[in-house]
């Protein structure tokens, strides 16, 4: 993992490398392109330093965005120069090129991974309405952003000390900017970004980046937005379909939610906050955040109640992120407020039509609650429909991996085990967040049946699995778990502390 991403638009004329670019990539000394060891540990991450991001290498424009992506992802610290341009676009195809650049792209997935970053303003030139826009629009994720015009030296001087802070150890690095943990952050934007409201006729108060229009943006490439949903569908790692469903919605952040273009672009805009909630939970944009699941949530359901179509609120996916929530949050009160939205909202979902994931997830809702027989009956149920309806294998593999693991947590530990491994064997090899989540409860569930040993080897299958499919909100809880068996191992003491997991 290298230390610092460092990224810049290019300088007018058009291609002209800023000179810092220049005195950074100096920072890491001789190194060999070639040696795929070296670059992953260079101090800097710069686009000069790989081979593949070559201008003159047969590199799709896509898979370059996606390098550059994946370089700010893998690195500790973000720093940024601007100064006038906004960037050249990314070709999703010959004819397609999108209004989204390669620069913000970077800075989307700063501010998306919510990074420690620097974004320095190099004096000497205009901020173009399309660069000031951009910046205004992400300025919320973005807590390091200075606009006042430095010389380059200062900023170099600025990145070097940035980078020479980073090399010692965590206890002295005070220039970093200070994150919260998750659970602060989570309690703190949680307290100061919910309401109460109507689940019925009202929409989360919590919009995407705060509103999801641009000014500076031209008018959409419809063609260029369904090519963006497609290939984000047709992605099996939710960390680039992610970044192609940012390319859609910026697209579409050039369409008013009004008049004839409104109309045009509707069905767009909701598959792309749809796409984005989706792909967003296995990541783990869980909570308030401006760029998180709730908020495209939010902006999904104002959008259908503009539309006139308040019985296709998303009701379901609403309860589960509000039940995603009550699992960060620490305080009581917040999390007995997030749980009891969550049963509004699928309540409401009952509604509209009596279904198989309803039930599943008002399972979820009612054990979190503490109303184990109440959820067992809602995934027994969740297995007769889905048997009856001829579901995949997989669809009835879930759901008895969901009876199982509250079976075990109710008493009757057999019973739920043998469910959930039969339920697991009916998943094919095919990594999937649901097959990633059935082999965590697995494992969850084996520990608290006093097998530590097979609850790693589960764990570890769910973890390779989903490291490949970018299941970020999934690694996360199994790491929690792993550090749990550690310490009941290292203590010596698993029989009589697995009822306390």
């Amino acid at each position: 993992m290298s230390k610092l991403f460092f990224s810049s638009c290019f300088d007018d004329p058009e291609g002209q490398r800023l000179a810092i670019r220049d005195r950074v990539l100096r920072l890491n000394g001789n190194f060999d392109k070639d040696d795929e060891n070296v670059i992953s540990a260079l101090p800097v991450w710069m686009a000069e330093c790989h081979r593949d991001l070559d201008r003159r290498a047969p590199t799709s424009a896509l898979r370059k965005a996606q390098i550059c992506v994946d370089g700010v992802r893998d690195s500790e610290i973000y720093v940024a120069v601007v100064r006038n341009r906004y960037g050249s676009g990314v070709a999703l195809q010959a004819d397609e090129v999108a209004q989204v650049s390669y620069f913000e792209l970077e800075l989307f997935e700063a501010a998306l991974l919510q990074k420690p970053a620097y974004i320095f303003v190099l004096e000497g030139g205009e901020m173009s309405e399309r660069l000031s826009s951009l910046l205004d629009l992400l300025q919320p994720a973005l807590p390091g952003l200075d606009r006042k015009p430095r010389s380059e030296n200062d900023i170099f001087d600025s990145v070097k000390a940035i980078l020479d802070q980073s090399m010692l150890p965590a206890g002295m690095n005070r220039m970093r900017p200070q994150r919260a943990s998750r659970t602060r952050s989570s309690n703190a934007l949680t307290q100061a970004r919910f309401t109460q409201y109507d689940v019925v006729s009202e929409a989360p108060s919590v919009r995407f980046l705060g509103g999801i229009l641009d000014t500076s943006a031209t008018r959409p490439n419809l063609d260029l937005i369904r090519d963006a949903l497609s290939r984000a569908a047709a992605q099996i790692s939710h960390h680039e379909r992610l970044t192609l469903i940012w390319i859609a919605l910026r697209e579409l952040m050039g369409a008013p939610l009004e008049g004839p273009i409104f109309r045009e672009t509707a069905l767009l805009w909701e598959e792309a906050l749809g796409g984005w909630n989706s792909a967003g939970a296995w990541y783990g944009l869980h909570g308030h955040p401006l760029m998180g699941c709730l908020a495209s949530l939010g902006s999904l359901a104002a959008l259908k109640l503009k539309s006139q179509k308040p019985s296709d609120l998303p009701h379901g996916a609403l309860s589960s992120e509000y039940y995603s929530i009550a699992k960060l949050v620490t305080v009581k009160r917040l999390k007995r407020a997030m749980l009891e939205k969550s049963r509004a909202h699928i309540d409401a979902a009952f509604l509209g039509e009596e279904s198989a994931n309803n039930y599943a997830q008002r399972g979820s809702v009612r054990f979190a609650q503490g109303d184990f027989p109440g959820a067992i009956a809602d995934y027994r149920r969740v297995i007769d429909l889905r048997r009856s309806e001829g579901a995949p294998a997989d669809d009835i593999g879930q759901a008895m991996s969901e009876l199982g693991f509250a079976l075990v947590f109710n008493g009757s530990r057999s019973e739920g085990l043998k469910l959930m491994e039969d339920g697991l064997s009916l998943f094919d090899d095919r990594p999937t967040g649901f097959l990633v989540r059935a082999q965590r409860k697995l494992g969850r569930a084996y520990l608290r049946a006093a097998a530590p040993i097979r609850a790693i080897e589960m764990l570890s299958k769910a973890r390779a699995n989903a490291e490949i499919i970018g299941a970020n909100d999934q690694i996360q809880q199994i790491d929690r778990i792993a550090s749990w068996i550690g310490k009941l191992l290292s203590l010596s003491r698993v029989g009589s502390n697995t009822r306390q997991v």
